[in-house]
């Protein structure tokens, strides 16, 4: 059944931004539950790669890392800071300094 225009029914503002769908909440899901699964043998199968491959293994954490650690951003920002002085003449500064 198509949409109809004008229908109030439809939610205009859709989904909340940032909220994942339906496939990628399963995906996390099952990837969560496999690794759930799995987690007994990951300590010592990390032990094992340390010994015999150590840049190997620090591969291996700084990828298990982008799933722990959040990701950092660069923020830039400006800020315009206006002098009050600046408007003033100076025979009204030198008044209140004066005062």
């Amino acid at each position: 059944m198509p949409f109809k225009k004008g229908d109030k029914n439809i939610n205009k503002s859709g989904r909340k931004q940032g909220s994942p769908n339906k496939t990628t909440k399963t995906a996390r899901d099952l990837i969560a539950l496999a690794i759930e699964s799995q987690s007994e043998f990951i300590a010592p199968t990390l032990e094992i790669i340390r010994e015999k491959d150590p840049v190997k293994y620090m591969q291996i954490l700084s990828k298990l890392l982008d799933f722990i650690m959040p990701k950092q951003r660069d923020i830039n920002t400006s800020i315009e800071i206006e002098n009050p002085l600046s408007k003033m003449t100076d025979s009204q500064i030198k008044k209140i300094l004066d005062a």
